[in-house]
Parts: C-alpha cells; sequence; structure tokens
C-alpha cells in the first residue's frame, strides 16, 4: 500500500530544538512534510525551493531573525499570499508593526499551548496557499 500523497508543506524555523519538536508532534500528518530549520537562512532557503503551505518563524534566530526572512520570503513571488507567522516571547506594539512590515500574516506569542496553537494554526492550514495576508491577529 502506498503511502498517502503530501498536500502540504510547512516550514519551521526556530532556534530552540525542543520547540521545533513541540510544533513538528503537533503538526505531523501523513499528508503533510515537515523541513525544520534552526535559524532564518536556512528558512529562507527552504522556501526558495518548496512550494510552502504555510510557514512558521521565531523572531529571534541566529544568522537572519525571523523578520527579516519573512521579508526576503515574501520577495518570492509564490509566497504573496502564504500565510507566515511570526512566533515570539516578545510582545509589544513596536514588533508587532515590524512584523506587520515584514508581512506576517498573523504574530503568536509564546509561550503557547498546544491547544492554542492548534486554535490558532487550523483556518491556516486548512486554507493552505488560498489565504490573502490578513492584519495581524492574536
Amino acid at each position: 500500500m502506498q503511502p498517502p500523497p503530501i498536500d502540504q508543506h510547512i516550514i519551521i524555523a526556530d532556534n530552540d530544538s525542543s520547540i521545533r519538536g513541540i510544533l513538528r508532534s503537533v503538526l505531523d500528518h501523513p499528508r503533510r512534510a515537515l523541513y525544520l530549520a534552526a535559524n532564518g537562512l536556512e528558512a529562507v532557503e527552504f522556501a526558495q525551493h518548496l512550494n510552502a503551505n504555510l510557514v512558521l518563524l521565531d523572531m529571534r534566530m541566529p544568522q537572519l531573525d525571523g523578520l527579516e526572512a519573512c521579508a526576503r520570503i515574501r520577495q518570492i513571488p509564490r509566497y504573496a499570499d502564504i500565510p507566515i507567522v511570526i512566533l515570539t516571547a516578545f510582545d509589544n506594539d513596536v514588533v508587532r508593526r515590524k512584523a506587520q512590515r515584514a508581512g506576517a500574516t498573523a504574530f503568536w506569542v509564546k509561550p503557547f499551548t498546544t491547544e492554542a496553537l492548534l486554535r490558532n494554526l487550523a483556518p491556516l492550514i486548512q486554507l493552505g496557499g488560498d489565504v490573502t495576508r490578513r492584519q495581524l491577529a492574536r
């Protein structure tokens, strides 16, 4: 029996391996391919070679932070409307505005519960590439 076809490609970038592991376990599904990056530069490289349906970026990472990675990914034409989520422990209006200017679809504050993560990701995962950029939420 063949495995089911991959319907979704998700890029997860966080310099904390435990956060990458949590996100991997929450998002693991037979019809999803997950690409784990330890920094923003790796996330941009994945985006250049993939047609991802969702990108999750930690804000503070080595080599290239999540905001700059978001801006660079948005420059790739096929990522114009793909959901990009910034994950961060820093929550203030200045940081939210920077994320919005970089092209983030959403801004979520760490720490988060698995339930909150699933609730917030569900609409983005269902929409896949058919989402238009929204105002930052949450």
